[in-house]
């Protein structure tokens, strides 16, 4: 079973994301989608858009100008968007 800790190690140690590592060490957008974590969340989103609960969109409180795969899925389960 992957839990987040497991997903955080697998993120940070797995060699097979260095492929897709820039130059400050940041996995890009595409590859962050073949990590365990962005399917963990994914899955974490399935789960709670099956289970029933209200989900709020604040949008970008930081205003980051990266986008997020997280988010996008997030927002594509939760909201089909």
């Amino acid at each position: 079973m992957w839990d987040m800790q497991r997903c955080l190690d697998d993120l940070m140690n797995n060699d097979l994301y260095n492929q897709y590592r820039d130059a400050k060490n940041l996995i890009s957008y595409e590859g962050i989608k073949k990590t365990k974590l962005y399917k963990l969340n994914e899955h974490w989103a399935n789960y709670i858009k099956k289970e029933g609960y209200t989900v709020i969109d604040i949008g970008n409180p930081n205003i980051k100008p990266d986008p997020s795969a997280f988010y996008d899925v997030e927002t594509l389960i939760f909201f089909g968007r």
